[in-house]
């Protein structure tokens, strides 16, 4: 599992943080209205970036912040 939080969000995109399994070093990213998705940081504990790939696509962008687990 993996919570989340909003750090910005523009008319364009939204940053959010991420943190695996509770972790306290987060990773981010970033997720275009158009639908593109960018990793901005790999979380450190996030060994072959199961994690990351995680958040671009189960980030819910309604939400400030939130969880998300595996399905």
């Amino acid at each position: 599992m993996l919570t989340y939080e909003l750090i910005e969000r523009t008319d364009e995109c939204a940053i959010y943080r991420f943190f695996p399994e509770g972790k306290e070093e987060p990773g981010e990213v970033k997720i275009y209205k158009d639908g593109r998705r960018e990793l901005l940081k790999d979380a450190p504990c996030d060994v072959g970036m199961y994690y990351a790939i995680h958040a671009l696509h189960h980030i819910n962008t309604e939400k400030y912040s939130g969880w998300a687990q595996w399905c």
